[in-house]
């Protein structure tokens, strides 16, 4: 019989007994039968994918808003909330752009999809702040550190809320389980 989290019921109970024998093992398999929340390693289908990407994108929104307001310090160019507010819409939808092309490489190659979305957040960041100074559309105080004429700021902005709001997203959709997990014991 298949449990819903691919483990099998032998597997099940052989960690259950290992676990009442007392004997500590290196790694546990969880005695729940809640099924893991979706991640973008597990190459899941697209159905289970949708709500950790939108939970995600939600959150990276957030994230991106605040480091927007709290970086308007090191720019030249003063900008208004609301055109923060913008940034870090478009900052969530880059999000979840490299999250899907993470999936989409996770399933042509071997490789991590938090790799690629942190590859692919810092080439978005690259090319958004050189067309952005290029077109005079922002400028940078003396405050700001520059790395080959790009932002610290802004260079790690991307790849960084990247990967903590799918640590988040992921930590939000396991909640349920964790408290039940916690229960039972």
């Amino acid at each position: 019989m298949r449990q819903a989290d691919g483990r099998n019921a032998a597997t099940l109970a052989r960690a259950r007994a290992q676990r009442a024998s007392g004997r500590n093992l290196a790694r546990q398999l969880p005695v729940s039968n809640t099924p893991s929340p979706p991640d973008l390693d597990a190459k899941p289908d697209g159905g289970a994918l949708l709500p950790l990407l939108a939970l995600c994108a939600v959150v990276a929104f957030a994230l991106n808003f605040g480091w927007e307001m709290a970086q308007m310090p090191l720019y030249a160019t003063r900008m208004s909330t609301l055109r923060c507010l913008g940034a870090a819409g478009g900052d969530a939808g880059l999000t979840a752009a490299a999250f899907l092309v993470a999936v989409a490489a996770t399933r042509l190659w071997s490789i991590r999809a938090s790799w690629i979305v942190v590859a692919a957040s810092a080439l978005a960041a690259v090319l958004i702040e050189r067309r952005g100074l290029s077109s005079g559309r922002w400028a940078y105080a003396s405050a700001m550190p520059t790395v080959a004429g790009v932002g610290v700021a802004p260079l790690m902005q991307l790849p960084l809320l990247a990967v903590v709001s799918r640590w988040l997203g992921r930590r939000i959709l396991t909640a349920p389980a964790r408290t039940v997990r916690a229960a039972s014991r």
